[in-house]
């Protein structure tokens, strides 16, 4: 199959696209020629990319500005798509961040009220729904795609955002 293919692009009438005002990556690339083979109809087209948004991927490493010690793990389900404003699920999505120090979180609460008033973090259950600031351009999986300045929303008062991801 790949030998067809490449047969018919030797075989193809390349033009150099004469564009007035056009910018500089289209002066040397071809005119739209149609391959026509297993491929089935395939155009060669000069575009430039506009793709230029990073996205965040499944196991991108998550903070939260209530954390007490350690991160959290962004889990995207399934692993084949970028993540979405929709992956919020807790303990699904949203994996646990070390200890929780939010006084707002009951655990909290009542391990700081058995202390006499010393704040004792617990262990995070984060208690969270859509992410704030999805890529107004693309979409994955039916919503929004996160970007790296998206943030989401704990119940306990937690601001959780992404720390790294591999984009």
């Amino acid at each position: 199959m790949a030998g067809k293919i490449l047969k018919a692009w030797r075989q193809a009438n390349f033009q150099t696209a004469a564009i007035k005002n056009a910018p500089p990556w289209t002066a040397s690339a071809p005119a739209a020629p149609a391959l026509r083979g297993l491929a089935g109809d395939l155009r060669i087209l000069a575009v430039q990319p506009t793709n230029t948004e990073p996205m965040v991927t499944s196991g991108a490493i998550l903070g939260c500005s209530c954390g007490a010690g350690g991160t959290g793990t962004l889990m995207v389900i399934p692993n084949t798509r970028a993540a979405n404003i929709n992956d919020g699920i807790p303990m699904l999505n949203i994996l646990p961040m070390g200890l929780c120090g939010s006084p707002a979180n009951p655990a909290v609460a009542a391990a700081t009220g058995a202390a006499r008033g010393t704040l004792t973090p617990m262990p995070c259950i984060p208690v969270t729904s859509t992410w704030v600031g999805g890529s107004p351009n693309i979409q994955s999986g039916g919503a929004s795609a996160l970007q790296p300045s998206s943030t989401l929303k704990c119940a306990w008062g937690g601001l959780i955002s992404i720390l790294a991801s591999q984009y």
